[in-house]
Order: structure tokens, then sequence, then C-alpha cells
């Protein structure tokens, strides 16, 4: 986990991603369009799920703020994209934040799985400094 810029009143972005080259173009993308940020990442969908769940390591609630958007691979180890999907859903946090798939499957079938469990949107990698940009402009500030 990493975290950039710490202040509750900037956009929280969450990345779930267990690839470290893709992490770092997402990373690189976010220096690349230079608006104010928190960052965290998870590597596989468990440290998801506890992130989200404010569990184990990420207990006390300054661990793991409450994001306004979550880019979520869809192939990950221990549960897949799909598997934290629904758990968002079950949870009842489909609401709650926005979540933008990051995939490098281009398949309808994934895309309608993916609008069904709850994604705002469904993006191929490697993720444009310009998409990035106006998501993050969209995120209401509270």
């Amino acid at each position: 986990m990493s975290t950039e810029v710490p202040s509750m009143k900037l956009p929280v972005i969450l990345l779930v991603e267990d690839s470290e080259d893709d992490a770092f173009f997402f990373r690189r993308a976010l220096k690349r369009i230079e608006q104010p940020h928190q960052f965290f990442h998870v590597a596989d969908g468990k440290e998801a799920l506890d992130f989200l769940g404010r569990k184990g390591s990420f207990e006390p609630p300054n661990a793991s703020p409450r994001p306004n958007i979550i880019f979520l691979d869809l192939k990950l180890p221990k549960f897949n994209g799909f598997d934290v999907l629904r758990w968002i859903k079950a949870q009842g946090l489909s609401n709650a934040f926005k979540v933008v798939v990051l995939s490098g499957s281009d398949q309808e079938a994934d895309r309608s799985l993916a609008r069904e469990l709850g994604a705002a949107d469904y993006v191929a990698k490697p993720l444009q400094p310009d998409y990035l940009r106006s998501i993050l402009q969209s995120i209401p500030r509270s």
C-alpha cells in the first residue's frame, strides 16, 4: 500500500492491481495529470476486501479511508475483480464510490457482467491520462 498527499479533502483513489508494471504506469498517469489526490494501492482481491471492510492491517479507519473511486483489475489473485464487485454489491456499497474496471480483456461478456455487478465504467489498459483527469474532475469534493 502506498499513499500520496495525505488530506481527507482530496479525492481518494484505490487501485486494485497485481501487476507492478501496470501499477507503475497508473502512478505515472496520475503524476502526469498533476491533480492532488490520496492514492492507495493493494495487490489482490483479498487486500481490496480488507481495505474496504477495514479489516486486518486496514482496521484503523485512517489506514483505509473510504475511496471516492476504485480502479479494479479483473484478473487478481485470491479473489478476482468480479468477486470484489459482488462483495461490494452484497455490502450495499455500490453507491458509496465509483468503480472503474481496468482490464486487458475487451470481451463483451466481461463488460456486461462488470456493469451488472455495479461497475461505472470498463476501460482497457493502459489507462490514458486524459480519461483519468476527466474522471477525477467528476468526483464531488466534500
